[in-house]
């Protein structure tokens, strides 16, 4: 299932999300006080004073605000803490953590949180021309077949989709050794008008699926180890 949070935080439901997984996406033209307010009082003041000991820059504090909200919303009982590579996780009682793995994007004025029952790597990015001036640093020639031959979706588009990929596989390997360049989308099909399908490999890992979504205002990518086809 997937769940937009518009300013006002009203949940949209979208035709999107693999089986086992829940996506939710918050606009955050919301203000802080708006964001905190979906929250307890003695919990919502305890974030707001932690975003502001960590964080001078405003976007930066609602950035990180919107996560913490964003969770609460499908798991309130769960904080989330950081792994030494700075992947983030879910810590809570394990009776409450049905689905136990976490991955965070923000883009601009969108952030997006994903949880699933396996691990996963979640990225959102909204529209413009800055993926497809640095195309060459991180689509690599392997690949470049599959992105040329996408001649449906304009070059501005595929760039910004191609680097989501990268984002989110990049994220679900959590290698340091990795660059983006070193991912290579082995293929990418177009199986709904909003959604594509594919495979990331990487060197020395297994491949794993893509789930790319594409709205009017961002495209956003959810990468697993496992198909929902071959999932119970």
């Amino acid at each position: 299932m997937m769940m937009v949070m518009a300013p006002s935080l009203h949940r949209l439901a979208l035709p999107f999300a693999p089986a086992g997984v829940e996506v939710c996406v918050m606009h955050l033209q919301a203000s802080e006080d708006e964001m905190l307010a979906k929250l307890p009082a003695e919990k919502a003041q305890r974030l707001r004073e932690e975003a502001h000991a960590r964080f001078q820059s405003a976007h930066r504090r609602k950035e990180w605000l919107a996560s913490r909200v964003l969770l609460h919303e499908v798991c309130s009982t769960a904080e989330i803490t950081y792994l030494p590579t700075g992947r983030p996780q879910l810590s809570g009682p394990s009776e409450a953590l049905p689905l136990p793995c976490i991955s965070i994007s923000h883009s601009h004025d969108w952030a997006a949180l994903a949880h699933a029952d396996q691990a996963l790597g979640i990225d959102i990015e909204v529209w413009g021309p800055r993926a497809l001036r640095l195309l060459e640093r991180y689509v690599n020639q392997r690949e470049r077949g599959v992105f040329d031959g996408l001649t449906d979706c304009p070059a501005e588009q595929r760039a910004v989709l191609f680097w989501t990929i990268k984002e989110a596989a990049y994220k679900f390997y959590d290698d340091s050794a990795l660059t983006l360049i070193d991912l290579t989308i082995a293929d990418l099909r177009q199986t709904t008008p909003n959604l594509w399908n594919g495979h990331v490999s990487a060197p020395h890992h297994t491949p794993i699926y893509i789930y790319a979504y594409v709205r009017e205002a961002f495209a956003l990518t959810i990468c697993l180890a496992s198909s929902v086809a071959s999932r119970p």
